[in-house]
């Protein structure tokens, strides 16, 4: 499953529904990587109406998005076992290594407001020693698009040089 192989299913939608931000971010390729964030609720749907605007990876060890996501790239959001539901541009990227539980309870005070995250979801991350935090910009809610297969991953990763705006016609 590769992420670039529904930039044309987006670009469909914001060419119907007269998106020009996203009609003119994917025909000009304005972006280096395409990812594919497979999202658990309720989070996905904060997303979605806007009330989560950073999102948010923990790991144990250096997996993506970790220092694979960037600024402009491009993020689909697909529900766990569902369909992608929304798409959306990288803001601001940080990674955060070497982490512990005092620095985890920091970046909660610091990023909690936007990331949403209960007392569970912060409890379940101090045994993380990465974060990846992604500033949500230019949020496209879709009408669902269809993914065939299976894949375990919680994050994919993908590569501007995937996606050729010509398959599209």
């Amino acid at each position: 499953m590769n992420p670039s192989d529904f930039l044309c299913d987006v670009l469909e939608q914001a060419v119907e529904r007269e998106n020009a931000y996203w009609k003119r971010k994917i025909l000009n390729a304005d972006f280096d990587r395409i990812h594919m964030a497979i999202m658990i609720e309720p989070y996905l749907s904060w997303i979605l109406d806007g009330t989560k605007t950073i999102e948010s990876r923990f790991s144990q060890k250096r997996t993506a998005p970790f220092q694979k996501a960037g600024k402009k790239d491009i993020i689909l959001l697909k529900k766990s076992g569902g369909d992608i539901e929304g798409v959306f541009e990288a803001g601001s990227v940080y990674c955060f290594d070497c982490l512990d539980p005092h620095r985890i309870l920091m970046l909660k005070d610091q990023y909690n407001e936007k990331i949403c995250g209960d007392d569970a979801f912060w409890q379940s991350r101090q045994i993380c020693r990465y974060a990846t935090l992604i500033e949500v910009n230019s949020l496209f809610v879709l009408e669902p698009i269809k993914v065939k297969g299976k894949n375990r991953q919680s994050w994919i990763a993908g590569r501007r040089d995937c996606f050729g705006v010509d398959d599209c016609i």
